[in-house]
C-alpha cells in the first residue's frame, strides 16, 4: 500500500496553506453601515508548496475556490478534494485593494 511503501497516501491534493477565517468588509455601505462577511485569509504558506509556486502570499484573503465563493477555510479542504494532484484551480484573492486571480497547480499532500 502507499501508506507502508511511501509513509502516506499518493494522490491527496495539496495546496500547502494554513489559514485562520476573517471578518471581511464588503465595502458596500448599507442603512446600518458596512457589511461584512467571513472569508479565510492565509496564514502562512509552506516552503515550496503549490500555493508558494503559484505566488499566493500571506494575508491573501480568499474570495473564491475554483469558482466557487468561499466563507470558510473548511469550506476550501471539502472542494479541494474534488481535484486531483496536478489540476490547475483558480484562487481569486483579495490582497490590498486589489482582487487577483491565482492560478494554482495542486501538489501532493505528503503526510
Amino acid at each position: 500500500t502507499d501508506l507502508m511503501d511511501r509513509g502516506f497516501v499518493t494522490g491527496r491534493p495539496y495546496l500547502g496553506i494554513v489559514m485562520q477565517n476573517v471578518a471581511f468588509t464588503t465595502g458596500n455601505r448599507g442603512f446600518f453601515g458596512s457589511s461584512y462577511t467571513t472569508h479565510p485569509q492565509i496564514y502562512s504558506i509552506e516552503s515550496g508548496s503549490a500555493a508558494e509556486k503559484a505566488g499566493l502570499k500571506v494575508n491573501d484573503i480568499i474570495l473564491a475556490f475554483g469558482g466557487e465563493q468561499i466563507t470558510s477555510s473548511s469550506e476550501i479542504s471539502a472542494l479541494l478534494y474534488g481535484y486531483n494532484v496536478g489540476d490547475t484551480v483558480t484562487i481569486t484573492v483579495q490582497r490590498g485593494s486589489e482582487q487577483i486571480d491565482v492560478d494554482v497547480t495542486l501538489g501532493e499532500r505528503q503526510s
